[in-house]
């Protein structure tokens, strides 16, 4: 079976129906962009360690269709763990006998140094937003002082707030 087929029927149905939308909306849009072009036609067998580590060296030299330029390693490092969850897959179901994918040779990340705002800085911000006119502006505190990313951000519910313990769950 050509991994193309393959991806599309994992993804359709082993995880569009068990993942979030936007979880398979990723998944879905990193290998029509990135893995189907460039090894789509392999049949499932082919997809050996040199063909894998290979395609991971053209994503990081100019897998970017935008600029030409490379992928950053962390975008290569998901496309790599999407493609390990799909080939192990792949053989559990018994649509393919080995899966080479484990052995891929990841990208190094370069870890970035994170700057806090001072204590200063937050003040000045806080009084930024509690003097706009826009209510939508109090997520910037909500995330300023709870370290909240924007995703869980943007994922709460009123029923996440619980205003008499003065508590905020993040679920999911």
């Amino acid at each position: 079976m050509k991994y193309k087929i393959w991806i599309n029927e994992w993804l359709e149905v082993y995880v569009k129906p068990s993942v979030k939308e936007k979880t398979y909306i990723n998944y879905e849009s990193m290998m029509r962009k990135h893995v189907v072009p460039n090894i789509g036609e392999y049949e499932l067998e082919e997809l050996t360690l040199p063909v894998l580590q290979g395609l991971v060296l053209q994503l990081i030299c100019s897998g970017n269709s935008r600029t030409g330029g490379g992928l950053a390693p962390s975008t290569v490092g998901i496309i790599i763990s999407v493609m390990q969850k799909s080939l192990r897959f792949a053989v559990d179901v018994g649509a393919s006998e080995v899966q080479y994918c484990d052995h891929v040779k990841r990208p190094k990340v370069d870890s970035k140094r994170v700057e806090c705002f001072s204590l200063s800085e937050q003040k000045r911000i806080e009084g930024e937003v509690l003097r706009s006119p826009h209510s939508k502006k109090i997520g910037i505190l909500i995330s300023l002082y709870t370290g909240l990313r924007l995703g869980e951000l943007m994922e709460l519910r009123w029923s996440d707030i619980d205003f008499e313990r003065e508590t905020i769950s993040v679920n999911g």
